[in-house]
């Protein structure tokens, strides 16, 4: 099975990728997926809509990827189905992050546009590779410290 169709769906399945991710570690619910992508900063990689998760998730069963592992309710909240990554759906997440890091490619980055254009456009700022730039890089918590 062949879930990312092609190279311009991978904005879209982005959020597939991330509900993988976060079921191969274990069974859970909504919730603690999205509890879980502010507490690691995912939501700087995907664009964040009301029901984005939701949608995914759908997807994801539809395609056979995952599946509804069981339903809890505490105390007078509401419902929440948890969901566990399928064997398939295992095969499919090595298999698509394998394709994704196998050829880069080159995505517009209003960022690190600002760093290319840094010292051509303003003679007195320091070049992009100076003690400045890896500093402002190194204050942004989602970005590794070796840059």
């Amino acid at each position: 099975m062949n879930y990312m169709k092609k190279e311009t769906d991978t904005h879209r399945g982005l959020w597939e990728l991330a509900v993988l991710c976060f079921l191969r570690e274990r069974p859970m619910h909504p919730y603690e997926m999205q509890r879980l992508l502010l507490e690691r900063h995912w939501d700087e990689v995907l664009v964040v809509k009301r029901g984005s998760l939701y949608h995914a998730i759908g997807r994801l069963q539809a395609a056979r990827l995952i599946a509804a592992a069981g339903v809890s309710r505490d105390g007078r909240r509401p419902e929440r189905t948890t969901y566990q990554i399928a064997p398939e759906g295992r095969q499919e997440l090595v298999r698509w992050l394998r394709a994704m890091v196998a050829v880069p490619v080159r995505e517009p980055s209003t960022f690190m546009a600002a760093i290319t254009f840094l010292s051509t456009s303003i003679p007195t700022m320091p070049s992009p590779s100076s003690r400045i730039a890896r500093d402002a890089l190194s204050r942004n918590s989602a970005l590794p410290r070796s840059l």
